[in-house]
């Protein structure tokens, strides 16, 4: 049994012997990778507090995100109509 695998480890190694490899190692990283993101994503159960101004912070931080972009198209309103306009095939004003 030793001299069949000594002969083994000499054998050489052809091109598609090695892609066979990595293809088989990779394949075996992918999979490991997503069963450990999956594995991440499962909520367990965290028995935690939220607290009532929870609700608060989260619109303290959100509002302002929205009242800006919204300030942006007003802003620049004409020149997104106009960049429609030119994207199909419309008369600019």
């Amino acid at each position: 049994m030793c001299i069949k695998y000594i002969n083994n480890l000499q054998k050489k190694l052809t091109v598609e012997d090695v892609v066979i490899m990595n293809t088989k190692q990779g394949s075996k990283s992918i999979i490991l990778m997503v069963l450990i993101a999956v594995a991440m994503t499962i909520p367990a159960n965290a028995f935690a507090y939220i607290d009532p101004n929870t609700g608060g912070f989260f619109f303290q931080t959100v509002a302002p995100f929205v009242y800006g972009i919204l300030g942006a198209i007003v802003v620049f309103w004409k020149r997104i109509v106009g960049f429609f306009k030119g994207l199909f095939g419309g008369k600019k004003d």
